[in-house]
């Protein structure tokens, strides 16, 4: 896990050279009555990403990627980091750090466009798949994320043995219940203030909130009955305010979808009750596999197919990590606070596990 360059390079492209056409992942956040601030997505993949549960030490050596392979910036890091990483490399996709700021890439096909690598800025130059594990490891809030990221230069690029471009862009929450997009547009950095907390993939941020108000009409709250001359007409039964509600899995409708569940959920009394508040929620976006196909697919196609591989949730307060799995369904976490976070080395063990199905017909007699 110590090998933390071009390795990770070619491994991401492996997968995402597979996957170009994934647009699935779904963000939200939660507060608990007490004022805990939980935030939960899903990871949607069309091949296994082999995701391992790790911790990031404090003080640990990393660095990260410029175009072409080459050594980018490095850094020590100033914080421990728990999160899920991708195809076995030390390299967190999503996580959260010991001072409770949580951060996740989404992918961004089409729309991030990154600067133009800078040869003379190579010691400040991070990949796009960097950007979270440099953050985490590195600030402690979303102002210093604001007055940090401007520094780096990150690069988009395309490994040619893989053909394959990573097109990311990145949500960060911090325990006060604020929260910030982050979008590469046209060379240019952009970063957003995310009032509702959800986001999504395509298209930029801020298309998204302005598409909201396509949608003022929905709540939790049934319709009223009406009449229309003599003739009396009552909703056929609970959920009528969400007549209207998108159900499709693109990223607008998830958005939607997303911000309007989320706010509706009744929060827990503390974090832990939130944690498992968020999990109902984003169940309404676990993609079994065949349930979006690329143009071609069929059944026999099945491997290549886009699915939910796992979903986790963050309670940013209590510092712990929360998740299951497309094959095991049990919800498992990993308490920061625990943790060795002075560890000499990344420490992880396998996300994704076989089912475990607790039978009971035996206390059935």
């Amino acid at each position: 896990m110590k090998k933390f360059y071009t390795g990770t390079f070619i491994a991401l492209s492996t997968v995402f050279s597979l996957i170009s056409s994934t647009q699935a992942c779904t963000g939200i956040q939660l507060q608990a009555q007490d004022g805990s601030v939980v935030r939960g997505r899903t990871m949607e993949f069309a091949h296994n990403l082999k995701s391992d549960l790790i911790v990031i030490p404090r003080g640990y050596k990393l660095h990260g990627t410029a175009p072409g392979g080459k050594k980018g910036l490095s850094w020590t890091t100033k914080y421990a980091v728990c999160g899920a990483n991708f195809a076995g490399e030390p390299i967190v996709g999503d996580g959260i750090n010991e001072k409770g700021l949580s951060a996740g890439v989404f992918f961004f096909s089409g729309y991030a466009k990154y600067p133009a690598f800078d040869a003379s800025r190579q010691n400040r130059t991070l990949m796009s798949w960097d950007l979270v594990n440099w953050i985490l490891t590195n600030c402690a809030s979303i102002e210093e994320v604001r007055k940090a990221v401007g520094t780096l230069q990150v690069c988009g690029g395309i490994f040619s043995k893989w053909n394959c471009e990573l097109p990311l862009h990145y949500a960060i929450y911090e325990p006060s219940g604020k929260s910030i997009v982050l979008e590469y547009l046209d060379g240019k950095l952009n970063i957003f203030d995310n009032p509702v907390g959800t986001i999504t993939n395509n298209p930029e941020f801020p298309w998204h909130l302005t598409n909201l108000r396509n949608f003022v009409g929905l709540s939790p709250y049934a319709k009223p009955d009406t009449t229309i001359k003599s003739m009396k007409l009552s909703p056929l039964g609970l959920g009528s305010g969400m007549i209207g509600l998108p159900g499709d899995f693109t990223p607008p409708s998830r958005f939607v979808r997303a911000t309007m569940l989320a706010n509706a959920a009744v929060p827990g009394k503390d974090g832990f009750a939130t944690v498992k508040q968020a999990f109902h929620v984003l169940r309404s976006f676990d993609i079994p596999v065949g349930v979006t196909r690329n143009q071609g697919e069929t059944d026999a196609d099945a491997i290549k197919m886009e699915r939910t591989q796992w979903t986790v949730v963050s309670d940013l307060k209590n510092l712990r990590y929360y998740y299951w799995t497309e094959n095991d369904s049990t919800i498992r976490m990993c308490d920061l606070k625990k943790c060795n976070l002075d560890n000499s080395k990344i420490v992880g063990v396998p996300m994704d596990r076989p089912d475990q199905i607790d039978n009971i017909t035996k206390n059935l007699k």
